[in-house]
């Protein structure tokens, strides 16, 4: 999830659950498949993008330390 929101394409086996697709620059592959198909597909994918522009089309902002860090602070401050 966290490759996917810094801008990152994925290759996954189809076996990882599908809740972690969090973008549309993700890709499953059977186990069974052959070394060969896979290279294959790998080299079709369109790789490159702005990674930095990408995160801010993507809802991973729940990712964001700082944002987290903030609301950490204020559940522990809630409970003195």
């Amino acid at each position: 999830v966290e490759a996917q929101c810094s801008g990152l394409y994925c290759f996954v086996s189809d076996t990882v659950a599908p809740e972690t697709r969090v973008s549309g620059r993700y890709d499953t592959f059977s186990l069974n498949e052959s070394p060969t198909a896979i290279a294959e597909r790998l080299q079709r994918a369109e790789l490159a993008c702005d990674r930095y522009a990408f995160y801010d089309t993507l809802a991973c902002d729940w990712l964001d330390i700082e944002k987290e860090a903030r609301k950490l602070e204020q559940y522990y401050f809630a409970l003195t």
